[in-house]
C-alpha cells in the first residue's frame, strides 16, 4: 500500500508527508549506490565531457550528490578533490569540508570543476568567487543550479513549502543574475543549457523503476518514513520544475588568461 501511494509522489496530485530530511541512505535506496539524485554516472560523464578533461589534470567536484560521483570523474584520470558541505560524510571519506556562509576552494589550484547545485540556498556572489578563486587562468567551470524563473511566486503554497523542505530562507537566483555574475568574475561563457526537462524526465524514471524495486521488500517503519520524506522532497522539487517556476540551469565557463 505504501509503495503503490508513493509510486504516484512525483505527479501533481500526491498528499502532503514527512517534512523530516530523507538520510542518506534512504536516497541512495532510490537513486542508487553512491548517488542522491537522478543524475547517474552516466549523466554525470555526458556533463563533464565538453571539458575535454585530461589524465593528471587537478579537479575540483562541489558536491553534495553522493560518494560515486568523484569515481566517476577519476575515471577519466583527473585527479579529483571532492568539496562536500557534510561534516560525517568528510570525516568519514576523506572528502574536504566547506561551509557556505565562508567558502574556500583554495587559490588558482584547479584546471577544471564541476559544481552541483553548491548554493543550496546561500548567497551566490559568495559561493561564485570562491569558485572563482579555485580555478586556474583559462580553467574551466561547469556549474548546474537550480534558478527561479519570472513565474516564482513566493506566496505560492508549492514555493513556500519548497522552502521549508529545503531548508531555505530566500528564493534562488535567477539565471541572469548568475550569468552577470560569472561575467564579472571574468569568466567567458560557451554555453548556458536548461536541464529542467531532462532532469524532471529522469527522476521521474528512477522513482518509478526504484518503486519497482522495493515492491518486493518488506522495509522497517523508519525506512518507510525516510523514503516519504525523500518522495516529497522530489515532488515538490518537481512541482516546481514542472510549473516554470524553477529552473534548472548548466553553465560552461571559461576563465580568462591573465595579463601579462
Amino acid at each position: 500500500m505504501l509503495l503503490g501511494k508513493m509510486r504516484g509522489w512525483l505527479g501533481l496530485g500526491a498528499p502532503q508527508g514527512t517534512s523530516a530530511p530523507a538520510p542518506r541512505a534512504a536516497a541512495e535506496r532510490v537513486w542508487g549506490a553512491g548517488f542522491l539524485g537522478p543524475a547517474d554516472a552516466a549523466e554525470i560523464s555526458r556533463l563533464i565531457a565538453p571539458m575535454r578533461t585530461a589524465p593528471g589534470m587537478s579537479f575540483l567536484l562541489v558536491n553534495d550528490g553522493g560518494t560515486a560521483v568523484p569515481d566517476v570523474i577519476a575515471a577519466t584520470g583527473a585527479s579529483v578533490t571532492p568539496f562536500t558541505t557534510d561534516r560525517a560524510l568528510a570525516r568519514r571519506t576523506g572528502q574536504q569540508y566547506w561551509d557556505r556562509a565562508v567558502p574556500e576552494f583554495g587559490n588558482a589550484t584547479f584546471a577544471r570543476a564541476l559544481a552541483i547545485e553548491p548554493l543550496g540556498g546561500a548567497a551566490a556572489d559568495r559561493v561564485l568567487v570562491a569558485l572563482a578563486a579555485a580555478i586556474m587562468p583559462v580553467g574551466q567551470l561547469m556549474l548546474v543550479e537550480l534558478v527561479a524563473d519570472e513565474a516564482f511566486d513566493p506566496a505560492d503554497p508549492a514555493v513556500t513549502r519548497w522552502l521549508e523542505i529545503t531548508r531555505r530562507d530566500a528564493p534562488p537566483p535567477t539565471a541572469a543574475q548568475i550569468c552577470r555574475a560569472l561575467g564579472r568574475l571574468g569568466f567567458a561563457l560557451q554555453t548556458v543549457q536548461d536541464l529542467s526537462e531532462h532532469h524532471v524526465w529522469q527522476a521521474r524514471q528512477g522513482w518509478n523503476a526504484a518503486m519497482e524495486r522495493l515492491a518486493a521488500i518488506r522495509l522497517a517503519p523508519a525506512e518507510r518514513v525516510a523514503l516519504e520524506a525523500e518522495g516529497e522532497r522530489w515532488r515538490a522539487r518537481l512541482r516546481l520544475l514542472t510549473s516554470g517556476q524553477l529552473r534548472l540551469i548548466c553553465w560552461h565557463a571559461v576563465g580568462k588568461a591573465p595579463l601579462v
